[in-house]
């Protein structure tokens, strides 16, 4: 496969100021498949004030998105 059809893609939730505080702790996914074209998704996932949601892929041809809403 090319990588443009399997990519490792890291999911990590940190309270880091920038990505280079992110501990392997830190990881909800480390090196997950997503084929060309396809999606993943990954729900119920709860994050703290604080806290900020980084994504990386290893080929840099994924984009990501994060829904979510503020609770009182």
């Amino acid at each position: 496969m090319s990588t443009a059809e399997t990519n490792g893609v890291r999911v990590a939730i940190s309270n880091a100021s920038d990505a280079s505080g992110i501990t392997s702790a830190d990881y909800v996914e480390y090196n997950q498949t997503v084929n060309s074209g396809n999606v993943y998704e990954r729900t119920g996932m709860v994050i703290s004030p604080g806290e900020s949601i980084y994504v990386f892929d290893q080929y840099g041809v994924c984009s990501a998105r994060v829904h979510g809403f503020e609770g009182n």
